[in-house]
């Protein structure tokens, strides 16, 4: 009770008209010369003293509750397997286009089902609903990354964050650079809970000049993250599987990119996916890789607790009432 606080405690003063009930009323007694001639009625007293207890009852409870009292917010320990994940979702122009089958007999290009980004935003999704203990932020990029939404684990808002960014069409450029390192400040300043993830979701990669790159192996190495990219290989785009083989690869933004994370000297895996269900098989092996022990905290909203209050002076009100109504007149007139 000691957490419970009133936005109108001056109702509280209001209080005492509660013992009304007790007072004697004099004008309801029946008229009869002697009544301690009559034998006393037990039943009737028990039932006389349960009335007035309920009529006590709906004054203080209405009483109370126009004192307006309310709990919180308050501050929630949650304990669950999970982790904080920054995604970093790309909003160029080219996530709009259909995902291409580049094995095409005749390597014809054909297209198959929704956008990129489109599926994408729809795994993610299932991803999220799926891991309640998590702590998610989103940041939307194309020439530089926009923050969609801060750490939370509120079910809503991350999903109008994910659906959020299905609106209009996408830019002509992209600067993954930028948004890796906006990934990285996001987590600067938070505590270390004990998994800390970037989740870049791209179709394209970059070649980062040596300023960026040495920022971004600097802040990974000191925020503890792993790096998670799901290249959403677009047709023509080169692969990243076996790039340790490729003559000149350098050169090919992806795999620069790719060979980049890979010498930032934290946790690091990519996964390369032509369409949705490779996609799909994508992000549930990161699912599975990300469950550890987790420890956050939450603010609860305030609750009020009016309304429980005026629903018991309500039901008491009607006992009174149904009462009232089944009385019965002991004594004729006199």
């Amino acid at each position: 009770m000691s957490d419970i606080e009133f936005s109108a405690p001056w109702a509280l003063l209001l209080l005492p008209l509660a013992l009304l009930p007790w007072w004697s009323r004099s004008r309801d007694l029946p008229r009869h010369a002697w009544i301690a001639l009559l034998p006393r009625d037990h039943l009737s007293d028990a039932i006389d003293l349960a009335l007035r207890l309920v009529a006590t009852l709906a004054l203080a409870a209405a009483i109370v509750g126009l004192a307006g009292p309310y709990r919180g917010p308050t501050t929630v320990t949650r304990v669950g397997e999970g982790a904080e994940i920054a995604i970093l979702f790309d909003r160029s122009r080219s996530m709009d286009l259909p995902f291409t089958n580049n094995s095409s007999i005749g390597n014809r290009a054909e297209t198959t089902g929704d956008s990129k980004g489109r599926v994408a935003r729809e795994l993610l999704l299932r991803f999220t609903a799926a891991r309640p203990f998590d702590e998610f932020a989103m940041f939307i990029f194309s020439a530089r990354p926009m923050r969609a939404l801060d750490f939370t684990s509120a079910p809503d808002a991350i999903r109008a964050a994910i659906t959020a960014n299905d609106v209009g069409r996408g830019l002509g450029e992209t600067d993954i650079g930028s948004a890796l390192e906006a990934g990285v400040a996001a987590f600067e300043s938070r505590p270390y809970l004990g998994a800390r993830v970037i989740l870049l979701v791209s179709d394209g990669g970059a070649r980062l000049d040596p300023d960026v790159r040495h920022r971004l192996t600097a802040g990974l190495q000191r925020i503890r993250a792993r790096i998670y990219w799901l290249y959403i290989r677009s047709i023509g785009s080169a692969t990243i599987r076996d790039s340790g083989e490729m003559e000149l690869s350098d050169a090919i933004p992806e795999v620069a990119l790719h060979r980049f994370l890979e010498s930032t000297g934290v946790p690091y895996r990519a996964f390369e996916a032509e369409d949705p269900k490779e996609l799909g098989r994508a992000i549930e092996d990161i699912d599975k890789l990300e469950k550890h022990t987790i420890v956050t905290t939450a603010i609860a909203p305030r609750r009020e607790l009016a309304g429980w209050l005026f629903a018991v002076a309500a039901g008491c009100a009607g006992l009174l009432t149904v009462a009232r109504l089944r009385q019965r007149e002991a004594w004729g007139a006199a």
